[in-house]
């Protein structure tokens, strides 16, 4: 095999491509040429080829790279949404006992409330019961006052006569 028979065998190797077809490949260069001048310019031409391949290839192995450190940086991203997410989860579930806990009172308070609306119904009543004995009572003492008063003219008509006649 000749050195450029070699290169281009280990050029398609690097580039991923079967050995039995970069064999293939490498002997078909064995052909004769008439032209050595037009046997070299091919000869730059595939070397260049081949340079631009391997840059391609270092390029190309410089992006995996870049994309795996992304990969792994997205990876950690992940990580901290999940812990975060668990974390909000747990946080939601305190929320919820706490909720319940909350409707529980305001149960008992609404229970509460419709107890003492209830004894201020009964309390209303009992004004108005209060209220009725009162004004009886006014009544009643406006005819006492003025008992006393028929009394008090009375006893005073009685002494004065009794001044009169002794």
């Amino acid at each position: 095999m000749t050195t450029l028979q070699l290169e281009v065998f280990e050029a398609f190797r690097e580039i991923g491509i079967r050995e039995d077809s970069a064999l293939r490949a490498a002997s078909a260069l064995s052909i004769p040429v008439d032209d050595m001048a037009a046997l070299k310019a091919d000869s730059a031409a595939t070397r260049a080829d081949v340079a631009a391949l391997k840059a391609a290839v270092t390029t190309l192995g410089e992006r995996m790279a870049t994309f795996g450190e992304r990969m792994a940086t997205l990876d950690g991203r992940v990580a901290t949404l999940e812990t975060g997410s668990a974390t909000l989860d747990g946080r939601v579930a305190a929320l919820e006992g706490r909720m319940a806990k909350v409707e529980a009172g305001l149960a008992t308070l609404n229970e509460r409330v419709g107890a003492m609306g209830q004894q201020l119904v009964s309390l209303g009543q009992q004004m108005a019961t209060l209220g009725e004995r009162v004004s009886k009572l006014e009544a009643d003492m406006g005819l006492v006052k003025w008992m006393m008063g028929f009394i008090l003219a009375f006893q005073a008509a009685i002494a004065a006569r009794l001044l009169f006649i002794h």
